[in-house]
């Protein structure tokens, strides 16, 4: 893996090799969940859980999307303060970003676990359709 880091680094820059090798690894979790025998039954639940890279008056936030059967990270989205001022509309924005990511590649999500945010919920039931269950934060 050396080796491939050091090839993608001399031609996309540190932050290309970062976003390179990590989409490599979510698409090699996302091979390993689909090759199961319960996902061709049951699909995959994910699991979203914001993080914010502080307690107050955070500049980023990021939403990282778990496997709930690997616990492996399948996609994850980051904005900053830039984008939207508010770290609970960013929480939102990185959800309606990273959900539909997923999806997008090919993973079959049938239920998504959260944190206890009514606009997450709402977005996930509402417009996914979703079934959605309560990680923490309750």
């Amino acid at each position: 893996i050396i080796n491939v880091f050091t090839i993608v680094y001399k031609s996309k820059g540190y932050v290309g090799a970062i976003k390179s090798c990590a989409e490599a690894s979510m698409m090699k979790a996302i091979d390993e969940i689909k090759s199961t025998s319960e996902y061709e039954s049951d699909g995959e639940c994910v699991i979203t859980d914001t993080r914010h890279d502080s307690t107050a008056n955070a500049y980023h936030t990021t939403v990282p999307c778990f496997s709930g059967s690997m616990h492996k990270i399948v996609g994850s989205v980051t904005h900053s303060r830039k984008e939207h001022t508010c770290a609970q509309t960013r929480e939102l924005a990185c959800t309606k970003e990273v959900l539909p990511l997923v999806i997008s590649k090919g993973l079959n999500v049938t239920e998504v676990a959260h944190d206890n945010s009514p606009p997450v919920t709402s977005y996930i039931v509402e417009e996914l359709k979703l079934k959605h269950s309560l990680t923490h934060g309750m």
